[in-house]
This record gives C-alpha cells, structure tokens and sequence, in this order.
C-alpha cells in the first residue's frame, strides 16, 4: 500500500527529514482488523516533520479505506465523525404496528423544501432490510411512505438508547424503552411524545449505496410535512434555545455527549478578532 505525506510542506522528505516507514495492507490483515498495535504496526506513524526544531504536525498515517476490514472503516468513522446529532426515527408497519429506532449518520439537508436525511445501515450479513427501512420506504415497495423524527435529549437518552434493541420485526420499542407512542398529524407514523421537538416527514427518496452489502446503508431522504415544537424552546424568529432543549449527541463507541458547552462566534473574520469564549450550562436543579 502505497502512503504519502500529502502536506505542502513536506513534499520533501530531504528537506523536512519524514521517514517512508510505512505500515502494507498485508500487516493489516495479519493484525485480524484490530487496528494499529506495536512493532511493525507501529510503522504505519510517520515521523512528523521537522520546521526550526519544531514539529510542523502530529505524527500522522495515510491509507486507501478499502485496505481496512469494514469494521475499522466504521470505528474511524464513528470516532470521527463528532459529535453526531441523533435522529430517533419513528415509523409503522403497513398493518399499523408502531416502531422507533435511534440513528446518528442524520442531518438536515435544506430548507426549501424542508427536508432530512437519515442513513440506515444493512442488517449484519447485508441481507434484509432494518425495519425503519422496511416501514418508511415508498408505498410502491411496500412501506408507508412516511416517518418521524423525533430529537433525542438528556431526559430521554437511556431510553432512546434502548430502542437500538434488535426485536423481531412488529415488536415495539417503544414498549421496551418506556417511551409513548403518539400518532402524527398528517402522517400515520409515531413519534416520541416525551421528546420537546419531531417532525412528520414523507419519503420523498431513497438512495441505495449497495444493496445486500454489509456496512452499506440506504438513504431515506424525507420532506418535513409538519413539526411539533415545544413554546418554551423557540424565540420569536424560531431560533432554538439550547440551554432548553439540552439535546444530546452520538460519539464514537458507547460514548454520547451533551450541548451544554458552547461558544457564540461571527462568521468570517470576524471569528478571528478575539479568543473564544466557551460557556457551560449549569445542569437542572
């Protein structure tokens, strides 16, 4: 496996004094996808640069992700990617029966229309469907068309967790995590009562990265069609106070976060006139 130093400045290795010590896909594969160890593995670290006695950098590695076992893609990912915001996706069978299921590979994807996107990983082995996918795809698949999301916070975490259960399909993790069920407005989907914010969305598409593959996800991309909002949150101009609604996000691993900690910045340049001054949030009495 080929590595390089993609950085500017270290173009040349007479110059800024790297070291080729690279670590190949093969000692990967002996290491059974465990990830970086010691010894050999310990090779895949480059020596940082040298700039007037100083490093110009962290120690750092590069590769091609398609040398890693599926699982390390998804570690790095995940461990990366921070914090991730949490999409608690509430949907129903074709015969009503409520599901909900917590995702962090989610965001917003516009606002004209209004619309979100959640991806929904294949089921270990790749075959099948998660049932979120099997709920909210088209009608014309077999699915209902619509979802919720719901916002997961401090008050509800634990339970929201909870919902990543993997129950037979039609059993409800609502029951099992203790939260209520309350159908939408103006689509028939469920969304968490106790949460201070869902939105109603129509599955407006779906892209399938590759299907029946394991590690590949689906897209379901859904336009906002209603939203629940709890008074106490919003302002007149609808901007969100985040001291209220206490949302919580996904780190990597078992690991989650709070937003409780935060800093007002301008954009653009103005971002750089003054250090950043982060406040905290003291937590409720």
């Amino acid at each position: 496996m080929q590595r390089h130093c993609a950085h500017d400045r270290c173009r040349s290795a007479s110059v800024f004094g790297t070291t080729d010590n690279v670590r190949p896909a093969e000692a990967l594969k002996r290491d059974g996808g465990e990830g970086i160890k010691t010894g050999e593995a310990a090779r895949a670290v480059r020596a940082a640069p040298v700039v007037f006695g100083r490093p110009a950098y962290p120690p750092r590695m590069e590769f091609d992700p398609a040398d890693l076992p599926v699982a390390l893609r998804y570690n790095l990912m995940i461990g990366t990617i921070v914090p991730r915001p949490i999409a608690v996706v509430g949907t129903a069978s074709p015969d009503g029966r409520p599901n909900v299921a917590p995702f962090s590979f989610f965001m917003g994807c516009g606002s004209n229309p209004m619309c979100l996107v959640v991806s929904v990983a294949n089921p270990p082995g790749g075959a099948g469907e998660k049932d979120t996918l099997r709920n909210a795809k088209p009608v014309e698949e077999g699915g209902t068309g619509v979802f919720t999301v719901s916002v997961a916070t401090e008050d509800t975490l634990a339970r929201i967790v909870a919902c990543a259960e993997p129950l037979p399909y039609g059993e409800s993790e609502f029951d099992l995590a203790g939260l209520t069920p309350t159908w939408g407005t103006k689509v028939r989907a469920p969304r968490v009562r106790e949460s201070p914010v869902s939105y109603e969305c129509r599955t407006r598409q779906l892209v399938r990265m590759a299907p029946g593959v394991e590690g590949a996800s689906t897209l379901i991309i859904g336009e906002v069609v209603h939203v629940h909002l709890d008074d106490a949150l919003a302002h007149e101009r609808y901007h969100i106070d985040p001291a209220k609604l206490r949302a919580v996000g996904r780190m990597g691993g078992p690991d989650y976060c709070t937003t409780r900690e935060r800093a007002p910045l301008p954009y653009g340049r103005g971002a750089l006139a003054k250090p950043v001054a982060w406040t905290r949030d003291q937590p409720p009495a």
